[in-house]
């Protein structure tokens, strides 16, 4: 799907805040947006069986709380079912111990297969509702109609940030 300008403009503050600080210096809410982002380009390519052998599988928790979070009972169902196939008892965050399950599954894991075709045909917009959340939480709010102006909640013009958005296309 398409992001609207406002899930656009959170995307990049995101990115702009994830590349200087860093992944743990990110609040909790803007680690799951990065979990959701990873679970679906990882699912999507490879399926399950990629994204736990993958070091996007260490953010699986996160993925969990995000889409809790933003509540998307389809993929949250999908992804607690693969995390479950994958090994009972507490999901194993660290890529070695995931290493570790997936092995023990065999060499060609089945028990991803229907699990990820169920995902990647289910339709609920999980990363766009993510990001129109942290929108909210970032406070932004278009400004008038033709303009590239954002503002926070209670009207103040984000001039340090505007460099940072793509203008909008002009004619």
């Amino acid at each position: 799907m398409r992001l609207t300008p406002i899930q656009d403009q959170a995307e990049k503050i995101l990115n702009r805040r994830w590349g200087r600080p860093g992944f743990d210096a990110l609040f909790r809410e803007e680690q799951e947006v990065l979990a959701l982002y990873w679970l679906e380009v990882e699912v999507l390519n490879g399926g399950f069986h990629q994204y736990f052998c993958n070091s996007a599988g260490d953010l699986a928790p996160l993925a969990v709380s995000g889409l809790k979070r933003i509540d998307a009972p389809v993929a949250l169902g999908l992804l607690e079912t693969a995390m479950a196939n994958l090994c009972a008892g507490e999901y194993p965050t660290d890529r070695d111990s995931r290493w570790d399950a997936l092995s023990a599954l065999g060499e060609e894991p089945d028990v991803f297969d229907d699990v990820g075709d169920r995902f990647r045909e289910q339709r609920e917009p999980f990363r766009e509702m993510a990001l129109e959340r942290l929108a909210q939480s970032y406070g932004l709010l278009a400004g008038a109609p033709g303009t590239d102006m954002v503002m926070t909640s209670d009207g103040k013009v984000i001039v340090a940030d505007l460099a940072f958005f793509e203008p909008s296309s002009r004619k």
